[in-house]
């Protein structure tokens, strides 16, 4: 830290050599402490809380934290939690989407007069929809049926592949599983299911 003891003490006891030495042996102990105290201010706001912070607001909200979330994966999932405002529209569902999963990445519909609440996530973000399920069983009116799913691999998708390289693969994989073009010649990136 820049912040140093010695410049705490008054002028007339800098020079004496056992101030000078009481001040040294405590300075790592204070820089512990000063780190601790920014680490606690950090931690009151979402922006910019650490480990420690978001795993305190994951246990308010009572959201399920995962080993291998990213810090801003689970500061989004917080800020989806946080904006969750009753009563809901389909403006603000999207919206709430849109936060959870990212632009343009989930759909929402309603659909047979009203009754039907169509959402359909990314294949992309398949890891997401348990969270998304969550989100819409806590927010949706229990008059609207809830249809969700992934969205599937098309045939304009999987166009571009090669009969050869879409031969190595199930049914299944071509269907549910995000599946890249590697290039003219090269294989594809998913391997194949037995």
């Amino acid at each position: 830290m820049d912040r140093k003891l010695m410049e705490y003490l008054p002028d007339a006891l800098r020079p004496y050599r056992e101030m000078q030495a009481a001040m040294a042996g405590q300075q790592s102990l204070f820089e512990e402490l000063w780190q601790a105290v920014d680490r606690g201010l950090d931690d009151q706001f979402l922006g910019s809380a650490g480990t420690y912070g978001l795993s305190r607001w994951e246990t308010m909200l009572r959201l399920p934290a995962r080993a291998t979330d990213l810090l801003t994966a689970r500061r989004s999932r917080i800020q989806a939690r946080l904006n969750e405002q009753p009563p809901f529209t389909l403006r603000a569902l999207r919206f709430q989407l849109d936060t959870l999963c990212g632009e343009g990445n989930c759909t929402a519909e309603l659909a047979e007069g009203g009754c039907v609440l169509r959402v359909r996530l990314s294949l992309a973000l398949k890891s997401l929809e348990a969270e998304v399920r969550a989100l819409l069983e806590r927010v949706t009116p229990l008059a609207v049926r809830i249809d969700f799913s992934l969205e599937k691999n098309t045939h304009a998708l999987l166009g571009s592949f090669r009969h050869r390289e879409l031969g190595l693969l199930t049914h299944d994989t071509m269907r549910n599983e995000v599946i890249a073009h590697a290039g003219q010649n090269a294989e594809l990136s998913v391997s194949p299911s037995a």
